[in-house]
Order: structure tokens, then C-alpha cells, then sequence
């Protein structure tokens, strides 16, 4: 986890409530976390932390962010999985377009999660010039009953 010291008081706590949390402190906190850090904090047991840090690794782009994003893809909280989603698609490294087999499960990925507005861009991904990437497409779109004809 981050250095326990840098996080605000309210956030240390996984119950917390969001009108108690200072959400402006605690993005503030993560924009002056390196990438080891933010990574770490997605794992936090507090929703919030969880998001603003896939929220903050979104921002960076940094192509390390993508694996754990797609491992947060799974997480139990809809939440910090739609984070996940929403981060991975604003994630605009070369690495992350060159690492065909990282896309493609996380193709997979969205297709267990079952998210609708993820359609578009996985028909797109049909022609996609890798063949790994084609088919996680077509998998995650046939397991949500939307594979084309």
C-alpha cells in the first residue's frame, strides 16, 4: 500500500463515507505518488482510493498501469471495475497498443464483466491486426450475446 503517512486520515478507513472523505485532498495525495504507489493503491481496500488511483494511473498513461488495471477489470466492487474500463480506454501509451496479448485480455476481461458500452469499441476490435486481440474480441462479444453475424 502507499506509505500510509501520505494518505489523509479519512481515507485509511475502508468503510468510510464519501461525504466524510476529502476527495480533493486525496487526489491531490496521488498526483505526488509514483507509479509503484499508485499501483499498490488501486488494491486499497477503500473504494475511493481504489478509483482516484486508476483515475491518477489514467492519467500518467504509464504502460506499467496497464496490467493491474485489467487485474482490477476482476475486482468485486462494479465500481472500481468500471474505473477500470473507463481507465484502460484513456490509457494512450505505444506499449499499450504494441502489447497485443495485454489488449486482448483485456477484451476478455470486459466480456466477463458483461459492460455494454464496451460493444462498440469490441466490434472495432474485430479487425484489429492482431490475431490474439481479434479473437478476445469475438469471445468477449459472443459470452455477451453480441458477436455479429
Amino acid at each position: 500500500m502507499p506509505n500510509s503517512e501520505k494518505m489523509p486520515e479519512d481515507a485509511r478507513e475502508p468503510d468510510v463515507r464519501m461525504e466524510d472523505l476529502d476527495i480533493a485532498g486525496l487526489r491531490k495525495m496521488m498526483e505526488d505518488l509514483d507509479i509503484d504507489e499508485l499501483i499498490q493503491a488501486l488494491g486499497h481496500s477503500n473504494f475511493f482510493v481504489s478509483s482516484i488511483a486508476a483515475e491518477a494511473l489514467g492519467k500518467r498513461g504509464d504502460a506499467r498501469a496497464v496490467e493491474p488495471l485489467i487485474k482490477a477489470l476482476g475486482d468485486s466492487v462494479e465500481g472500481v471495475r468500471e474505473g477500470a474500463v473507463y481507465t484502460l480506454r484513456n490509457v494512450r501509451t505505444e506499449a499499450f497498443y504494441v502489447l497485443g496479448n495485454v489488449r486482448a485480455n483485456a477484451a476478455i476481461a470486459v466480456g466477463e464483466i458483461g459492460d455494454t458500452r464496451a460493444v462498440e469499441p469490441l466490434i472495432k476490435a474485430l479487425s484489429d491486426s492482431d490475431e490474439s486481440v481479434r479473437e478476445g474480441a469475438a469471445g468477449a462479444l459472443e459470452k455477451m450475446g453480441k458477436l455479429p453475424s
